[in-house]
């Protein structure tokens, strides 16, 4: 079940007046699950519930394959549903479980949930909109490995001209060739030898806040290492960014802001590492019945764009949520039964269209040359079959 980060379950335990219409409105009506079955049984089920065979022998390592079916189910659909920015983040994410009979716990101090199960996310930098997510099940999806692996389901059959934004524990300079190798653009902080003890943890008098340098490879001219001192020095990698100067803002502790110089490649960094952790900020105000629900997630994001679009009022987070909840209790065994067509979704008829292609009449102009704005036709792609590419063209 979807609960507004307003209306908790507590609040249907309640009979005094004021509760009277969180009650009747509230997140769970009153006698809903009870009509259904009971709290215990529905426990009991999920204990032996699965989606997948147990013979299989490719499986039997999968720590999730009696869910497995459902979860690559849902990183299609997070696929299908949006097409990624100019601008990706790729960070690890934290799903909140700390039961004791979950094999894959790990201890994150830095994320907001602390505890749970760990996932690699692909973001959009702007909307926060998540591509795909993936759970640790073996060491091969560690560091580099992992990235390569989410950003070519990400971007199958799209344009892969983009830029990458990844944390220090996935950032090489191996990672960064084979990336523009496959036309994508990287920038992200590195770590330095766990080993080596600095002598000095805070930046030294003498070297002033935003003195920077930069160094290029030598068989590579488009990898490009940087050397900045914040409050601490910070080392990145960069193919693609400008290294051009520029200044980033930051706050000091008495709550001052003030402008640091830096390069440009910075700047792209702070904007576009920030895309899983708007995520994580979401989905903290989504409850689904001990899960946490990244579909619910997409589907305010995609909302949110489609009204905008439209010039109609965007709905605040729980707003959003009460209204799919009501919708998801109306449901009726009558509409899994029926086609769910575009007539079965809307008040009124919808008449049948042919399906052409339009050409488009954007264009976009560069210092070379000035041509048409390519998009990715939804219908093509919908109905192609798996051998037929759906590459990204002016008409739609």
């Amino acid at each position: 079940m979807i609960i507004p980060p307003k209306s908790q379950l507590s609040g249907h335990r309640k009979h005094d007046q004021r509760s009277a219409l969180v009650d009747v409105d509230g997140a769970i009506p009153r006698g809903t699950i009870s009509s259904f079955m009971k709290h215990d049984r529905f426990e009991e089920i999920l204990i032996f519930l699965q989606f997948n065979n147990n013979l299989e022998v490719e499986t039997s390592s999968d720590k999730a394959r009696k869910i497995r079916p459902i979860l690559q189910a849902v990183e299609r659909t997070f696929r299908w549903g949006y097409r990624l920015g100019k601008v990706v983040s790729f960070d690890e994410g934290m799903m909140p479980n700390r039961s004791k009979f979950n094999s894959m716990s790990i201890f994150m101090p830095d994320k907001l949930s602390k505890y749970g199960t760990k996932f690699y996310m692909t973001c959009c930098a702007d909307t926060a909109y998540c591509a795909g997510r993936k759970d640790l099940r073996d060491t091969l999806g560690l560091g580099p490995k992992a990235v390569l692996r989410k950003i070519s389901k990400a971007l199958a059959n799209r344009d892969t001209k983009r830029l990458l934004v990844t944390d220090s524990f996935n950032s090489t300079v191996s990672l960064s060739l084979k990336l523009l190798e496959m036309g994508l653009y990287h920038v992200g902080t590195t770590r330095t030898a766990s080993q080596f003890q600095f002598t000095q943890k805070k930046r030294p008098k003498s070297i002033s806040r935003g003195f920077y340098r930069i160094a290029r490879a030598r068989d590579h001219p488009g990898l490009v290492a940087l050397s900045w001192m914040d409050s601490k020095l910070v080392n990145m990698l960069s193919t693609g960014c400008s290294t051009l100067p520029t200044n980033v803002l930051r706050t000091k502790k008495n709550g001052t802001c003030t402008r640091v110089p830096c390069p440009r490649l910075v700047d792209d960094y702070d904007h576009g590492m920030g895309g899983v952790d708007i995520h994580d900020q979401l989905r903290l105000h989504t409850t689904a019945y001990r899960n946490v629900s990244h579909y619910a997630i997409n589907g305010y994001i995609l909302h949110r764009i489609n009204l905008e679009r439209n010039g109609e009022k965007l709905p605040t987070h729980a707003e959003y949520l009460r209204r799919l909840q009501i919708q998801l209790l109306a449901l009726r065994t009558i509409h899994f039964e029926t086609h769910m067509n575009s007539e079965d979704l809307v008040s009124r008829p919808v008449p049948r269209q042919l399906y052409t292609l339009e050409n488009t009449e954007e264009y976009y102009s560069s210092s070379k040359q000035h041509k048409r704005r390519q998009y990715l036709c939804k219908v093509c792609s919908a109905f192609s079959d798996a051998n037929t590419k759906s590459f990204e063209t002016s008409y739609d």
